[in-house]
């Protein structure tokens, strides 16, 4: 008969988890995931998976994903929390009605690069490496007794999700448990209460300063912008040209993808000498479906190099500029 949680033993409270969005109960026998599916061309529609747990005086869980990724959201805004990552813990506190607001959620990321670069032509036809998955759970109590559960994940051939909530005592601690722990996202710079570091650089890699607050792009040599924590999912250059009046005209013109455990991305402005800017440049980054923006630049573009005069002003400007997307 399938529990709806794992009940109480002698040594450890319940636990039960639900699917987020339907508050379905994972149960020990399994439920299939009505929210979102793993397209054939390698998109997610929805989520796929995402679920909270519920449960009495839990401390702390430590979360690992065994093949892929996990993210963490804390709805109530009150804790750090996880980009794209394998391993972290999160904190649960004395205040159980939180419990429904800190969402997990997988991130099969392996397997929407194999369907979108064509690896397979279908979820169906991926292998079973990329269609299977387990999220172990350590969760530890306000007492200090301790429980390990799991969230075993199988990924159907219409892209949705079988995931079940069992119990788990393998032999022998097993190596994935092993992985330290990601750094998380600073709640402060969640909030954007601390500043994403942005720093605009010449060929010497020193600092280049703006004039009368704009910063000419053609004296820039690398733009770097920094973060602390998880390794985002994409950092984008998003422009406005000057007086639109509207974000209607707010276009993204670059954008990186970081390597696991970097720290920071680099933008070329030479690649976008030929868009006449003038205007507004921030940067974004993004985790999942949460966006963080840095402060906004001023920019422009002037090939002549001679320094301006702080009391200069720049020339007036009319051209709209070429918004294509600049890798």
């Amino acid at each position: 008969m399938a529990t709806p949680g794992l009940l109480p033993t002698e040594k450890s409270p319940a636990v039960y988890a639900y699917a987020a969005g339907t508050e379905e109960a994972l149960t020990s026998a399994g439920a299939l995931m009505s929210t979102g599916a793993i397209l054939d061309s390698g998109e997610r529609s929805g989520r796929p998976l995402m679920f909270f747990l519920t449960g009495h005086a839990i401390d702390t869980v430590r979360f690992s994903c065994r093949r892929q990724r996990i993210r963490f959201t804390d709805w109530t805004e009150q804790r750090d929390e996880f980009g794209s990552a394998s391993n972290f813990t999160v904190p649960y506190g004395d205040d159980e009605s939180e419990y429904h607001f800190l969402m997990v959620e997988w991130d099969p990321r392996d397997t929407l690069t194999a369907l979108a670069g064509q690896a397979a032509s279908s979820v169906a036809e991926l292998p079973q490496d990329l269609k299977e998955d387990e999220i172990v759970l350590e969760i530890t109590f306000q007492d200090d007794t301790t429980a390990q559960r799991a969230i075993s994940i199988q990924l159907q051939d219409d892209g949705k999700v079988y995931a079940a909530f069992q119990d788990y005592a393998p032999d022998q601690r097993e190596a994935f448990l092993d992985r330290p722990d990601a750094t998380a996202v600073p709640r402060e710079v969640l909030n954007g209460t601390v500043a994403i570091p942005v720093s605009f650089l010449d060929a010497d890699s020193n600092p280049v300063e703006p004039i009368a607050l704009w910063y000419n792009l053609a004296q820039v040599s690398a733009i770097t912008v920094g973060w602390t924590g998880t390794t985002p999912d994409a950092v984008r250059a998003v422009y406005t040209p000057s007086g639109s009046g509207s974000l209607a005209l707010m276009a993204m013109i670059s954008v990186a993808s970081p390597g696991d455990g970097d720290s920071s991305v680099s933008f070329s402005p030479a690649k976008w000498s030929d868009m006449d800017l003038h205007g507004e440049l921030h940067f974004e980054l993004t985790y999942g479906e949460r966006t963080i923006s840095s402060d906004t630049f001023l920019v422009h573009w002037e090939s002549n190099t001679e320094p301006v005069p702080a009391s200069t002003p720049l020339p007036a400007h009319t051209p709209q500029p070429n918004l294509q997307q600049r890798n």
